[in-house]
């Protein structure tokens, strides 16, 4: 609105008006806009979520058409309720063209709380705890690979102010384990505000963890040099 070069259109008013109260959803049907219409309730039944109202922030969604509003309120509400298991499964199933983000949203709250108790050196449960969760909810190949998505990142966040080494991987294979160091490196970049592909600057004949480390990147003990090395081939690589 402040952009405009001219009075904002009336619509905008009534929009100002209906979020006064954002509890009260029935406030938007005031708009003709249907973009309007569909923000307004889809924010409104977001509010009512995290004030744990589930039944009228579901009712706001169901009173939209169908579209994408629609798709984003149930989205929304899944989110604000922190929905998990069967309550998540039922309200994705209702996002339509977002309900793969959604269960993805609620597939990584799930599996904070198992990671959170992760056991070192008793990784094997932890996937296969993993593995249950995601099979709840979705299904084929994507279950294995994220599973293994989840747990790649699980060890590059583990002990992120010591060298990168076998006892941060603990008993998983050496791929899982190599990967692992692979997605440290990234996550550092992303961290630093680094463009992404900044760690081509330590490619070459030889990477070392000093050149690395002078990058300000991840560095590792030799116990997983190999594995380290061969990361750094992938990276490289790309």
């Amino acid at each position: 609105m402040s952009c405009l070069q001219q009075s904002p259109d009336p619509t905008w008013h009534d929009y100002l008006l209906a979020i006064e109260d954002p509890l009260d959803w029935t406030k938007c049907f005031e708009m003709e806009d249907p973009i309007l219409l569909g923000e307004c309730i889809g924010m409104s039944a977001r509010e009512l979520a995290q004030q744990d109202d589930d039944e009228a922030a579901l009712e706001a969604c169901d009173a939209l058409p169908v579209g994408m509003w629609r798709d984003e309120c149930f989205f929304l509400v899944s989110d604000a309720l922190r929905a998990n298991g069967e309550d998540a499964i039922s309200l994705c199933g209702q996002a339509g063209r977002y309900r793969n983000p959604c269960l993805g949203h609620a597939i990584a709250r799930e599996a904070d709380k198992i990671l959170v108790n992760a056991e070192r050196g008793r990784e094997d449960e932890t996937w296969m705890q993993l593995m249950e969760m995601v099979g709840q909810h979705i299904t084929g190949r994507e279950v294995g690979s994220k599973t293994r998505r989840l747990m790649i990142h699980h060890l590059a966040t583990r002990d992120p102010d010591d060298l990168f080494s076998r006892t941060t991987c603990g008993k998983v294979m050496p791929q899982i384990c190599q990967d692992a160091y692979a997605e440290r490196v990234k996550l550092a970049v992303y961290t630093a505000q680094q463009p992404e592909g900044y760690w081509r600057q330590a490619c070459g004949r030889d990477v070392t963890p000093d050149r690395v480390m002078n990058l300000g990147l991840p560095g590792w003990s030799l116990d997983v040099h190999d594995l380290a090395s061969a990361a750094w081939v992938e990276l490289c690589r790309r």
